[in-house]
């Protein structure tokens, strides 16, 4: 036996040694035979189409095209070169020309669409992370003045809501849950490469496409900033062919879709009759105004873009222009805006250099319109007339002095605020291809952006009390600048493929402004009053109002990333950043960021016959990102301004140490384990891909004092939330043929967020421990609204459930802990509501018929609570209550109160809603020379279905207090709150015009 086994293996390794042989002399051969293709790739109009894969049949040799379009590989004549993209499958034969030009015919396919992914780009079938590509064709249609609005309910997982229609309030942004305590809850913004930059830098018509990097593992290249995920933004740039011009032009007509459910003229006089409901007759003043129709207009919009734009295989540019002329539903809420942006290519050097520039220019002046007079409009006395028949101290307005009352009409004309926004960008990037494969890559930017506002009240107004006019002046100005310089190596050998990237990056943040209020002027006329003589006196000599700031905050890091791939079947990638910031304590100056995916495409081995898919892949990815400390957020002592005190003859200011200093104070961190597949069916006609995850965010910031005995607090990394949820997306082409086109594309995503721990926090006794008291309610007194604490929901409701009214007018709770008596405490609160929504969803569909194209898009919000605060303070007809009321205040029980309000369940509403986001018909006329004119009629927010019965369902994500003459507050903690001051909603009617040549 054994010498059978010793026959045996010199037999099979000389058959080993000979099949070597064999194989290099094939080989050999092969190499004598071969020699190099070039050439281009391009669709069918012309434009270079990077990331096709090309492959020499029954041989190991692959190679790609660049962002260009190019591609080189090695072949020998009667080769069959195959072509692997998102179009039509293309195949040709190579003969004895070595210079190949192809061009490709579309076919729907998201995993071969090309990506922007941090310092590099891949294809959408490469990355193994959760990310959302949108290009201008998936972009919301409609009046759309900023970049939010081209992809609010299009990304799975994020949640991008704006309540009521100020056009310059603010979106809030949550991606995957919740991260942070104390704000900055925003994803970070990459403009074209420059992470950090304005949003307002850019106009929505000039975005090209939008990358949504959705999970921790692609989001840690950007180290202490990826925390609440990352989108890139790419802006249009030149288009190949001769000299381009493009001009786009819409008009927009804003109706206000849903007023406040309040008593009318006549219904609140009859109700004055009945003490039980107002208590008092004579508030019947005989007059008829219906105030929020007082106070608000169809607002009239315009938009105006002329583009130019030149290409050539060495250079090429794009210069746009835009005018914005965006209007509220006030006569005070408005802006003009200004927007130049310029991009150009140049290469050099035999194309081994590449170098690109970006200049930007935005000039925004506004006036806004306090969001209090929409809540005056809805508590001011519908009988009172708008003029005072007696003239008197208000300029001619009617006033009553009653607390928190004001002539909603008088408040829109004698109270102002106004201001200008300006930014500056140069963003300049350079490519040197120093050797095959290997390139050196560097980026200068800077951006500088000045904000200044104005506000002013005038001398005869009964606003903010007995100020015989006020004025407000703020300067804010900012500057971020960056460099980088990176390298990159791009190769491969058979079956194997590899980039590897690292580099450099260095930028700095500065910020710096004052703030200023004079009061007490003798007239509004201009050039009557001398204001600078009055700043920083306040009434009866108050402290001095004026101050400023001035910052400086650098970030420094080293990073790197490398991505594999075999046989185009398995994709491996990882990051690492390790980062340096100024904000850290002194003991946690640098952090490390990490992250790393890994794909599997199934279809290269185990469904080779099955033609009905085209790919199935699995996914799966962890990563380790963070988040800067919120503005203000210090790790140095701060000391602050006590009662003066009386020495060595003159009275001195005192000092004390508010805020201890905490040399550890760090990051806030975010771990996530990111599971997906993403599978394609029946020629990529159908699409479909899910994802699972659940994140950590710990060493969550939070300040607090150590001790009930210390005056002093501190600035410490102590929470912890928990995030878990799943992410779906679907595209199904419904219809395809040359008569019509029909496709649908979904998305839902659901998420949790959990308190985790929070100690020495809870432990030390602090007034928030169990419950977020929202003293921001008006007439909520000490009403306790939100749980906090480990293991419960964010934002979750905690109230009395009522019971019912009793024979003297008393609210009526239930008995929750079944002890015999309600307590008005945690025992016999129940849950009443959660703030943040449970899934959100979207169905968005496009029918093409020729010219013709229709799109409309459904959005939908579920699961999420409002505390309508409207009702909570007009809906119960209270003793002594003057003001208007909500309608719902003469329905039992609440007609039946005869006491003052109590916070309860009662005012807590499902606000799920449905709603038609956007609707856009198209017809395009094709002229000669491939010129094109298209005209179209769109609307926004037509139809809102929701049992919601306050003005505006979307959720609130904090409570961004708006309508104050001062800035508003915020906290992430605490949403849910249907704020008194929110603009109410509108839907918007456009007409359009797009003209290319």
């Amino acid at each position: 036996m054994d010498q059978f086994f010793t026959k045996t293996t010199k037999q099979a390794q000389k058959a080993i040694r000979i099949s070597f042989l064999a194989f290099f002399a094939l080989i050999c051969c092969n190499q004598l035979q071969a020699q190099t293709y070039e050439g281009s790739v391009r669709d069918t109009s012309g434009k270079p189409i990077e990331g096709v894969i090309l492959w020499i049949k029954k041989t190991p040799k692959i190679s790609a095209t660049d962002q260009e379009g190019r591609f080189s590989i090695k072949a020998k004549a009667g080769d069959t070169l195959v072509f692997f993209s998102g179009y039509l499958p293309s195949m040709m034969v190579l003969g004895d020309n070595k210079l190949v030009d192809i061009t490709l015919f579309p076919e729907k396919s998201d995993a071969l669409q090309p990506i922007q992914t941090g310092y590099g780009r891949q294809l959408m079938r490469q990355a193994g992370g959760a990310l959302t590509h949108l290009d201008e064709s998936q972009f919301n249609q409609g009046h759309v003045y900023h970049p939010y609005q081209l992809i609010r309910g299009r990304v799975p997982g994020m949640t991008l809501a704006k309540a009521g229609s100020n056009p310059l309030g603010s979106f809030d942004a949550q991606q995957r849950g919740l991260h942070t305590l104390l704000g900055g809850n925003e994803p970070l913004i990459v403009v074209d490469g420059f992470p950090g930059a304005s949003l307002t830098t850019i106009d929505p018509a000039d975005i090209a496409s939008m990358t949504v990097l959705r999970s921790a593992a692609d989001a840690a290249i950007y180290g202490a900033r990826g925390a609440n995920g990352v989108i890139l933004i790419n802006t249009k740039r030149q288009t190949p062919g001769s000299p381009h011009v493009s001009y786009s032009a819409y008009g927009a007509i804003d109706q206000v879709s849903a007023f406040p459910n309040i008593l009318s003229a006549e219904e609140y006089a009859a109700a004055a009759q009945n003490p039980n409901l107002i208590n008092n007759q004579r508030m019947n003043l005989g007059a008829s105004n219906n105030w929020p129709e007082q106070i608000t207009r169809n607002a009239f919009s315009q938009a105006h873009q002329l583009a130019l734009s030149q290409y050539t295989k060495r250079s090429g540019y794009r210069f746009s222009l835009n005018y914005r002329h965006t209007e509220g539903i006030t006569q005070r809420a408005e802006f003009d805006q200004w927007s130049a942006l310029l991009n150009v290519e140049q290469k050099a050097w035999d194309e081994r250099l590449s170098l690109k520039a970006q200049l930007g220019y935005t000039n925004r002046p506004y006036q806004d319109a306090l969001g209090d007079a929409f809540w005056y409009a809805a508590t001011f006395n519908p009988t009172a007339p708008m003029l005072d028949p007696n003239p008197n101290d208000y300029g001619g307005y009617f006033q009553e002095n009653r607390f928190d009352y004001y002539n909603p009409v008088a408040l829109i004309n004698q109270v102002k605020k106004e201001g200008e926004l300006s930014v500056g960008t140069i963003n300049a990037s350079a490519k040197l291809q120093l050797a095959k494969g290997l390139a050196l890559n560097g980026r200068l930017a800077w951006q500088k952006t000045g904000h200044s506002t104005n506000g002013f009240v005038s001398n005869q107004s009964f606003y903010l009390g007995a100020t015989n006019g006020l004025a407000l002046r703020q300067q804010d100005n900012q500057s971020n600048a960056l460099g980088e310089a990176f390298l990159t190596y791009e190769g491969g050998l058979n079956l194997h493929h590899w980039v590897f990237t690292g580099g450099y990056s260095f930028q700095e943040f500065n910020r710096q402004g004052f703030g200023l209020q004079g009061y007490d002027f003798l007239s509004d006329e201009e050039g009557s009053v001398n204001p600078g003589a009055g700043w920083g006196n306040g009434p009866s000599q108050a402290p001095s109002d004026v101050s400023g700031f001035r910052y400086q905050t650098r970030l420094v890091a080293f990073f790197g990333q490398a991505q594999y791939s075999w046989n185009e079947a398995l994709f491996l990638s990882a990051t690492a950043r390790r980062e340096g910031s100024t904000r850290f304590g002194d003991n946690n100056k640098w952090g490390l960021f990490y992250g790393a995916n890994a794909s599997v495409e199934l279809k290269r081995f185990l469904m080779q016959d099955l033609d009905f898919v085209n790919h199935l892949r699995l996914r799966a990815g962890f990563g380790y990102t963070g988040n800067l400390p919120a503005a203000g957020v210090t790790s140095s002592a701060v000391f602050s301004q006590g009662q003066p005190f009386y020495y060595n003859g003159r009275f001195v200011n005192s000092y004390y140490q508010s805020l201890r200093s905490n040399p550890n104070l760090q990051w806030e961190g975010r771990r996530e384990i990111n599971a997906g597949i993403d599978l394609s069916l029946a020629s990529n006609r159908i699409g479909f891909s899910a994802d699972m995850y659940s994140s950590t965010s710990d060493d969550l910031i939070i300040n607090y004092f150590p001790s009930s005995t210390d005056i002093r607090q501190v600035f410490e990394n102590i929470g912890t939330i928990k995030n878990t949820g799943m992410e779906f997306a679907l595209r199904y082409t419904a219809i395809q043929n040359r008569q019509l086109n029909w496709e649908i594309s979904a998305n839902w995503a659901a998420n949790k967020s959990v308190y985790g721990s929070f100690e020495p926090y809870l432990s030390s006794n602090q007034t928030l421990n169990v419950y977020v008291n929202l003293g921001n309610v008006p007439g909520a007194k000490d009403a306790s609204t939100l749980r906090f604490g480990e293991g419960l929901p964010v934002g979750q409701f905690s109230a009395p459930v009522f019971a019912g009214v009793n024979e003297f007018g008393n609210w009526q709770f239930e008995d929750i802990n079944k002890d015999g008596t309600f307590c008005n405490c945690e025992n016999d609160f129940a849950v009443v509501g959660n703030g943040l929504p449970k899934a959100t969803w979207a169905i968005g569909n496009t029918l093409s018929h020729g010219p013709w194209q229709l799109r409309f898009f459904i959005r939908g919000v579920s699961g999420h609570s409002l505390l309508n605060v409207h009702r909570f303070i007009t809906g119960v007809p209270f003793s002594g209550n003057l003001y208007n009321l909500h309608a719902q205040a003469l329905e039992e029980p609440y007609s039946q109160v005869r006491l003052s309000n109590v916070f309860s369940n009662l005012f807590v509403e499902n606000a799920s809603f449905v709603q038609l986001d956007n609707i856009h018909l198209r017809y395009t006329f094709s002229l000669k020379n491939n010129k094109k004119l298209s005209v179209y009629a769109a609307g926004n927010q037509l139809l809102t279905l929701s049992s919601y019965s306050g003005l505006d369902p979307e959720a609130r994500l904090s409570n961004r207090l708006e309508g104050g003459f001062y800035n508003a507050y915020y906290n992430p903690t605490a949403p849910g709150v249907d704020t008194k001051g929110a603009h109410y909603p509108v839907k918007s009617w456009v007409l359009g015009i797009e003209a290319a040549f």
